[in-house]
């Protein structure tokens, strides 16, 4: 069979500003290495941090206001481009959106990578054989900061400013996007 080169990377529902910064820089840290991300922005990306994605030039993909059939269609297209997935700023399993979490249950490889220290092990975090990376920052983005810096990758200034847009708005979900259309209320 042939090797997939895409990978899934998502984020927990109610997207923040640390969730789209890493889930970006994720992306791109991928591109380096020659593996192309889709990410999954469910149900939505807030307005004010949709550029993000846009400006990179990094597929993505909203569930909100779409009707049943229309995701189904989108979560077939991931299943079949994608093998693996990371879930990114996610401090346990109930917090991906379940679309994902579906599709995530027949990818070989997942890996999740979290800043929010609990008393439960990754293990029991991610009960489904995801490898849980929790390390102890102030953000995802900061995880990912301390990954390029220590990891042989490449900066570039698309990378350094997802990470520092997420480390700076990293929005609770309550303030985001209250004024964006799309909010879901």
């Amino acid at each position: 069979a042939r090797s997939r080169k895409k990978v899934l990377i998502s984020m927990h529902r109610l997207i923040d500003g640390d969730a789209i910064g890493a889930e970006v820089a994720c992306g791109l840290l991928l591109r380096q290495r020659g593996i192309e991300p889709i990410l999954a922005g469910f149900p939505y990306i807030p307005s004010r941090l949709r550029f993000l994605p846009e400006q990179n030039d990094l597929e993505f993909h909203t569930t909100w206001g779409l009707d049943a059939t229309a995701i189904s269609c989108i979560c077939q297209g991931m299943a079949e481009a994608c093998n693996s997935v990371f879930f990114l700023d996610c401090a346990e399993s109930s917090q991906i959106p379940a679309e994902v979490w579906d599709l995530s249950q027949k990818m070989s490889v997942k890996v999740g990578i979290d800043h929010h220290l609990g008393k439960s092990s990754a293990a029991e975090r991610f009960p489904d054989g995801t490898l849980g990376w929790v390390v102890p920052a102030t953000s995802t983005c900061e995880i990912l900061f301390r990954l390029v810096r220590e990891g042989g990758f490449a900066w570039s200034p698309e990378i350094a400013r997802a990470l520092y847009i997420g480390m700076v708005s990293d929005l609770r979900k309550d303030d985001i996007g209250r004024g964006d259309p799309a909010f879901p209320e």
